[in-house]
């Protein structure tokens, strides 16, 4: 990834650092968009905490078609509202639920540091029910050729095959109807 097209990003970090003692910052974009890789860039540059909204997949047992149609449906809400949203703006040490796909469970908790900067990175962090609870919002995009060929790089078939007919879709649903995009403060 080019980091100078972060340049504008980073900026925007440092004003609001300054407003503030803890800054909380959500990533959010289409899979393989590099939201991850941002997250471990500001990790990096900035001592950043970071949460991932992979660790708050909605478990299988409350996969609904009913749910499944909401379009963020996918993710358990209600865990991060209970375990992110009370914490996140504080400076503090505070700890959530990490969920493993692979068991379908929450498996052990992660720690998150009392840092000056949080970053919240996945699909789906700036879910209606707590995008407000962020001091930046960025989304980040990606071409359709591109993403395919780094789920492929990343995935087995089966996973790559989940990916094209599951979740993207899902993604997609989120994306047009969430209002994400004009929620956000900057889109690379």
């Amino acid at each position: 990834m080019n980091h100078n097209k972060f340049d504008a990003v980073f900026d925007l970090i440092e004003s609001e650092m300054k407003k503030r003692e803890r800054t909380v910052l959500a990533i959010d974009g289409a899979a393989a968009s590099g939201k991850t890789t941002l997250a471990e860039l500001l990790k990096e540059k900035y001592n950043a905490a970071v949460v991932h909204m992979d660790d708050f997949f909605l478990p299988k047992d409350r996969k609904t078609a009913e749910r499944l149609a909401e379009c963020d449906g996918n993710i358990d809400r209600e865990r991060f509202i209970a375990e992110i949203l009370p914490n996140i703006g504080k400076k503090s040490t505070f700890e959530y639920g990490k969920y493993d796909c692979s068991k379908g469970v929450v498996t052990h908790n992660v720690s998150v540091e009392a840092t000056s900067l949080v970053v919240v990175e996945g699909v789906y962090s700036m879910s209606a029910y707590f995008r407000d609870s962020y001091d930046i919002k960025v989304m980040l995009t990606v071409d359709s050729d591109t993403q395919t060929e780094r789920l492929r790089k990343r995935c087995s078939p089966e996973r790559f095959d989940a990916f094209i007919n599951v979740w993207l879709p899902l993604e997609k649903k989120y994306f047009e109807l969430g209002g994400v995009s004009e929620a956000c403060d900057m889109i690379i």
